[in-house]
C-alpha cells in the first residue's frame, strides 16, 4: 500500500467506523423488521456531521491550511454544502476522487450491512 493511500485510510478511519457501525445497526433493526431506535437515530444524524468536521480540521492540519474561527461548527450545520466546496478549494477536480472514494466508503458499508441482514 502506498504512502498517499495509508495516509487516506489513517484519515478516513472515523468516517470508517461510523459507517460500518451505521450499517451494522441498520442490519440488526432490518433483521427484526423493525425500525431504528429512536435515540441511534438521532444519534447518527449528529454523529455524521461531527465526524465530517473532524475529518475536514484534520485535512486542512494536514495540508498546512488555515481554517477561519470555528469552521468544524460551520461543516457540522451546512455540511452538505461546505464539503464539497472545501473540497473543489483544496483539490480542484481532484475533488471528484475524494468524493468517489466518501461513496466507495458508504457502498462498502452498505454492502456489509446487505451481508449481516443476509446472514441473520
Amino acid at each position: 500500500m502506498t504512502r498517499r493511500a495509508k495516509e487516506f485510510f489513517r484519515d478516513t478511519a472515523l468516517l470508517w467506523a461510523y459507517s460500518l457501525t451505521y450499517a451494522t445497526v441498520w442490519a440488526a433493526s432490518a433483521a427484526d423488521t423493525s425500525q431504528m431506535p429512536a435515540g441511534i437515530d438521532i444519534g447518527s444524524r449528529f454523529a455524521f456531521p461531527l465526524v465530517l468536521a473532524a475529518w475536514v480540521t484534520a485535512d486542512a492540519r494536514k495540508r498546512g491550511r488555515a481554517l477561519c474561527y470555528d469552521f468544524d461548527s460551520f461543516v457540522f450545520l451546512a455540511w452538505p454544502v461546505v464539503v464539497p466546496c472545501y473540497l473543489f478549494q483544496t483539490r480542484g477536480l481532484r475533488a471528484f476522487i475524494a468524493l468517489l472514494c466518501f461513496g466507495a466508503i458508504w457502498l462498502c458499508a452498505t454492502g456489509f450491512g446487505y451481508l449481516i441482514v443476509w446472514l441473520l
